[in-house]
């Protein structure tokens, strides 16, 4: 019996094991402000140890929780939401001060492929044009 062997075309169809993904670098310095109502519900997720209850679709349960649409949310539901809402808030703003980098991922592995370190966005050496200023310090920079 011949072996089969698999053309390009049919190749194509093989879902690929190594993705670019986005991260946020440990030594990142993410700036961000949050309210004092945004403060006392992450401190009451901590407070009483968020996990999905047994025997719900963890995937179910996340869809219904981040559903801004939804008005009857469980409390475990309100505190997913609450944790999810930080980490969404962090991304965003990590992307904003260019804080995040795209690394490849490798799925079967379950981890990321290791670079040659490249610098930070923030570690990355700013040249300035021989006719700019500095700020002051009352100026509000980005």
């Amino acid at each position: 019996m011949s072996e089969e062997v698999k053309t390009p075309e049919e190749n194509k169809e093989e879902k690929p094991k190594i993705y670019e993904i986005e991260i946020i670098p440990a030594e990142a310095m993410i700036k961000v402000e949050i309210s004092g109502l945004f403060y006392a519900r992450l401190n009451n997720f901590m407070t009483n140890y968020y996990k999905i209850p047994n025997g719900v679709d963890p995937k179910e349960f996340t869809t219904r929780a981040l559903d801004p649409k939804r008005t009857d949310k469980s409390e475990d539901e309100f505190h997913f939401e609450t944790v999810m809402g930080l980490l969404i808030g962090l991304e965003q703003e990590a992307r904003e001060q260019k804080l995040t980098k795209v690394v490849k991922y490798d799925v079967e592995k379950e981890s990321v492929i290791e670079e040659e370190n490249p610098p930070a966005p923030q570690d990355q050496e700013q040249t300035e044009s021989p006719n700019s200023t500095p700020p002051s310090s009352t100026e509000q920079t980005t």
